[in-house]
């Protein structure tokens, strides 16, 4: 790989490749438009998206490692991924990875309902009533025994985090049970906004969703 010509660009991401890793700093980083990478003879780097972002798989400190980053919209990122990932992009090209990366609970309810969850960063956020109202009526019919509202969480947000991402939601929320997975998932209506994304209007009932895959989330750039 290092004697291979390696892309100077990401979409409007310098990249600069370093064959030296910093000492007592994270590394691969991000600073301002320029992310810094490894340089090792076992990297290999997959374009996407016709190189506005990339697939990196190296090697650091004996490790083997897998690394996302590029543009997104206009926002710019480095994440490090789980090495399932270069699996999924192999196999089935860059489809393969975004079903990598979104979670199970929102792949399920678009197999179930025939629909195709919107992206927002790190954000997904699937369709499922045009009301509040008829999703309640839905959802607790013996038809549709999948999603059940908990009452009493119904309430109004201005900028709510959404999870743990950079994404702030302002309309409705409603906390739900799924019958087929455990734990506590959002249902929410209204617009969801973020820094260098466009605003994410939600019409109607959406299940959010946080993408997965992702190692060490809180400390990506």
């Amino acid at each position: 790989m290092a004697g291979l010509d390696l892309p100077a660009e990401a979409g409007m991401a310098r990249l600069s490749w370093q064959e030296i890793v910093p000492v007592g700093r994270r590394f691969p980083c991000r600073s301002g438009v320029e992310i810094f990478l490894p340089l090792h003879p076992e990297n290999r780097l997959f374009p996407l998206e016709g190189g506005r972002k990339y697939l990196l798989f190296t090697v650091m400190g004996g490790q083997e490692l897998c690394f996302f980053f590029g543009q997104d919209e206009q926002n710019l990122f480095l994440n490090q991924l789980e090495l399932g990932a270069l699996q999924a992009n192999a196999e089935w090209g860059e489809d393969g990875l975004n079903a990598f990366l979104k979670p199970v609970h929102i792949k399920h309810f678009e197999r179930l309902l025939g629909k195709r969850s919107q992206r927002q960063g790190d954000v997904q956020a699937l369709w499922i009533a045009p009301s509040t109202g008829e999703a309640i009526a839905i959802r607790t019919t013996e038809e549709w025994p999948e999603i059940f509202y908990e009452e009493g969480t119904h309430s109004k947000v201005t900028k709510l985090r959404v999870s743990r991402s950079r994404h702030f939601l302002t309309g409705e929320i409603w906390r739900a049970r799924l019958l087929r997975f455990p734990g506590v998932f959002t249902l929410a209506s209204g617009i969801i906004e973020a820094p260098d994304h466009s605003p994410l209007i939600l019409k109607g009932t959406y299940l959010l969703g946080e993408t997965v895959g992702r190692i060490a989330p809180s400390e990506n750039d």
